[in-house]
Formats: C-alpha cells, structure tokens, sequence
C-alpha cells in the first residue's frame, strides 16, 4: 500500500513539472536594434586609386533593403547613364553602364538609400570615394545657399562645379552635366569635395525631374558671377531665385471690358487706341483690363504693348456695357492711428455721392474726409483706442462707366489700445547700400521701410512676424529677379534669422548684422 501510494505522489509531481515546462511564455525582447548596417568589404577599397571598375560591391554585416535608391545615389561627376543595382544576400551589387574617366576622383553617396531589413535604420550618407587615377583629389568648396525673394527648403536642391575658363555664358548649361555635383542639406547649406584644382564656374539648380541638369523657365537657379580658381578650399554662398518668365499672351478677351491675361505679374504696359478714344485702363497682378467709355465712333483698336509683344482688340460702340462696381475686400481690419481706410473698385470710378457714405461708431456716424482716384476710394477720421468702426455704402455711392452704380455695402474696422500693441526697433549693421525691409505676417507684407527711414515698426498686434531685408540694386522698391545668360545676380534677400513673437505692451529693440 506505501509502494502504491509513493507510485501515485511521483505521477503528481511529474505531471506538475511537465505542465510548468510546457507553459507557453512570451520571449524576453531585449534592447531595440538601433544601429543601422555596416559594411564589412567594399569593392574598390575606400580611397583607393588607379581603379576603373565596371561594378561596384559592397557587402554589409547584415541583412538590409534600398529605399528610393536610384534616387537616392549621388554620383560626382555625374554618370551619364544611371547603373544598375541588386542585393545578393548581404550585398549591394552595383553594375554601371559606362567607362569611368581617366585620372578622376569619383564620390558615390547613398544619402539615406540603405537601411537594415528589419527595424529600417538607415545608414545615412555613407560614401565611397575612390579614383581613376593616381591620386585622390582633396579640394573642397562649400557654402549657405539662400532663396529669394520667399524663403522656401532647399534641402535637396543641386550645387555643382562646371570646368570653365571664361563666363561664356551661353546655353549649353541647360545640355550640360556638372563636373562635380552635391545637394543642399537639412542646415541649407552644400559642401563639394574631392575636387581637383582648376577653374570652374558656381552653379545651384532645383533638378525638378532629376536629370541633373538645369531646365530653364521650370527650375530655380543660382549661380556666382565669377569664375572660381580652385587652389585651396573654398567658402561661397549662393542665392537661389526663378528665372523670369518670357512674357506670353495667355487670352485676351472683350467682355464688356478688354482682359489680357498673361502668364507673368507685370508693373507697366502701354495702352493706345486706333482712332482715339476714351479708356481707361488698370493693371493688376498678371492681367491688364481697358474700360472703353463715350465712343463717338462706330469702332477702334485697343493696342497694349507688353515687353516684348503687341496685341489689339476691336471694339464696337454697340459692345460698351454696364460693369459692376464691385469692391475688392480690404486685407486687413485692424486700423493703426494715422490710417486711411482703402477700398478698391474691380471697375472705374467717374463719381462719389458722400452723402451715401456712412461711418459709424457705437451707432453714431463720425466725421470723415475722402478722396478718390480712378480705381481706389480712401477714408479717413479720427479714431480712438479700442474701438469698432462700420464703413457702410448705400447703393449709388458710386458710379461707373455706362450708367452703372455700385450695390449697398459694409465693412467693419476696428483698432486696439496702445497698451495691447508691440513695437520694434531694427539696429541695423550692414554695408549694402540700398535696400528695404519688411514686416511679414504669413507671406504677406505688411510694411515696408527704406534705408532711408528710421527702422521702427509701431503699433503691431502681438503675434509672430518675420523680418525680411531685400538689396535694391536698381532702387526700384521691388526685388529684381537675376539673369544668367547676362550674368546679372538676383538682388539678395535675407531673413532674420528666426520668426519674433510679439507681446502687448512690449517694444523690442534687436541688433541684426548682415555682412
């Protein structure tokens, strides 16, 4: 019976331990692999010399997978055919379709193409520089590259070196691929190096379709305006900027009133007719309008010369219409102390009734005075702090060509405390020598001041704005887009260095150096 009973309580015991040891448990993870792939061998070795391979191999220490690669791959100089790429195993098997020049330091960058199969580290621009020749080339040449006149990333974009003894500046850079080529990183800056000594000229592209090369009309440019002898290392900003447009003549319709649409932002065009008549005339953004009014004649031509193009419209006596006074709405509401209030007309203005012109304040109407041009009515009167204002137009306050008035309409005003608003002084040091700097609020301007002025911006409402300084060369007020065929640089813009937040009650007084 103890035998027996000894028998049963080793059973018991067993089968415990058996169903402990056969529990299902979840497997203890470990630390998270962060490290990307590292390569092992690479074929040729790095920096090696007098090599001309037609395959490159590079083995990793682990498994790995290639995003965006073709793109990603960064050959200096250029290939003129992209290579083939596949993966065996470990490794990057690299098949390329052309002979490599003789006695040149070639740089394969990977950029952020290669990264480990499981937890995607990548291994970010991990390069391989080797040469045809007998030496490594070791010149270098880097710099910030800016935009202009918005300031946009250039991350991406291409810099690149082009053999050249003389700005022979033609249009073969658009057929050209550069001798050495790098792209903008994350800091906005470019660096080139292996570069051999020589002389070469400076040029940045955007490369849209990534070809490469620069298309012109479609891709940003920048370039310097001096042959660079590469002697030494070198440090040479760039400012990046859209080529100008050749001006193109997109419709031209008359609808009542005669509309060329271009495919450009113009600032002037000169407008006749044939036989002479009354028009007027306005231009806005990309379009150019003529309002033709007490024709006394059966017909003429409208003739608008642009840059480089004339165009003419018949119009009839029969074709003249009413067109609506319509208003433009106001960008802004908020009212500084010695503002004007500006309405703009989408049509000419011949009259004003003032008596149909109402503003008001907690209900009351307030004196104003008035003045009007062809397309614009102006406001002004005396406000206070913290008030809000309605302008309101009755209908027939104004009247347009052919007997057309404009419909009733309001708009509201409002201006703020003086102990709400901020301030700020600019202490500018700078050797440029004409120039003007804006406030900026979400891309648009919002003031301006010349070098002439004392830079002070007052009553601003606490928020963020940019500060922009733009070299005006020509001292027309606007920036001037560059040329490279005329090698003629864009107008430099540069940003303060980071978007100022405003508070209410706070004058701020910064020191800003550009060089």
């Amino acid at each position: 019976m103890i035998s027996f009973l000894k028998y049963l309580f080793f059973l018991l015991a067993s089968s415990i331990i058996l169903l402990q040891c056969a529990s299902i448990q979840t497997p203890s993870g470990g630390n998270k692999d962060m490290i990307p792939p590292q390569v092992l061998r690479a074929y040729p070795e790095p920096y090696a010399t007098e090599v001309n391979p037609r395959q490159i191999k590079l083995t990793f220490d682990e498994y790995f997978s290639l995003r965006d690669f073709s793109n990603e791959l960064l050959v200096s100089p250029p290939l003129e055919e992209k290579p083939e790429f596949s993966i065996k195993g470990k490794n990057l098997i690299i098949n390329l379709k052309e002979n490599l020049k003789q006695n040149t330091t070639y740089t394969f960058n990977f950029g952020n193409g290669i990264a480990d199969f499981h937890e995607g580290n990548i291994l970010s621009n991990f390069s391989m520089v080797f040469s045809t020749g007998e030496e490594i080339d070791s010149l270098s040449i880097s710099g910030d590259v800016f935009s202009t006149p918005e300031d946009i990333d250039l991350k991406g974009f291409s810099v690149g070196l082009y053999k050249n003894k003389s700005l022979s500046k033609d249009s073969s850079l658009y057929l050209m691929k550069p001798n050495y080529s790098s792209l903008v990183n994350d800091s906005g800056r470019f660096q080139l190096n292996f570069i051999r000594d020589g002389l070469y000229e400076l040029i940045g592209f955007e490369d849209l379709n990534g070809n490469k090369k620069f298309d012109s009309g479609t891709e940003k440019i920048a370039f310097h305006d001096q042959i660079i002898e590469m002697q030494d290392s070198l440090e040479q900003d760039i400012w990046f900027y859209q080529a100008e447009k050749v001006l193109k003549i997109l419709e031209a319709k008359d609808l009542g009133r005669l509309h060329w649409a271009l495919n450009k932002h113009i600032d002037s065009v000169q407008i006749y007719s044939i036989p002479r008549i009354n028009y007027f005339s306005k231009i806005r953004n990309d379009s150019v309008f003529v309002w033709p009014y007490q024709m006394e004649i059966d017909s003429a031509y409208i003739i608008a010369e642009f840059e480089n193009q004339i165009d003419s419209i018949l119009v009839t006596k029969d074709s003249l219409i009413k067109f609506p006074l319509h208003i433009f709405p106001p960008e802004k509401g908020y009212l500084k102390e010695n503002e004007k209030i500006q309405l703009e007309f989408c049509s000419p203005i011949l009259q004003v009734d003032s008596s149909k012109i109402r503003v008001l304040s907690d209900s009351i109407s307030i004196d104003f005075d008035m003045s009007h041009n062809d397309f614009f009515l102006r406001l002004g009167f005396e406000k206070e702090d913290n008030k809000s204002y309605l302008i309101k137009l009755d209908k027939g306050a104004i009247s347009g060509l052919n007997g057309s008035i404009s419909d009733s309409t309001e708009f509201k005003f409002y201006t703020k405390e003086k102990s709400s608003l901020s301030g700020l002084k600019i202490n500018l040091i700078t050797s440029i020598k004409h120039y003007f700097v804006e406030i900026i609020k979400e891309g648009v301007v919002l003031e301006s001041l010349r070098e002439s002025e004392v830079l002070i911006f007052g009553e601003l409402l606490p928020t963020d704005y940019e500060i922009r300084l733009t070299e005006d060369r020509n001292k027309d007020g606007k920036w001037t887009p560059g040329n490279y065929l005329e090698n003629c640089l864009p107008e430099k813009v540069y940003y303060y260095k980071e978007p100022i937040k405003f508070r209410a009650n706070w004058e701020l007084e910064i020191d800003w150096k550009i060089p």
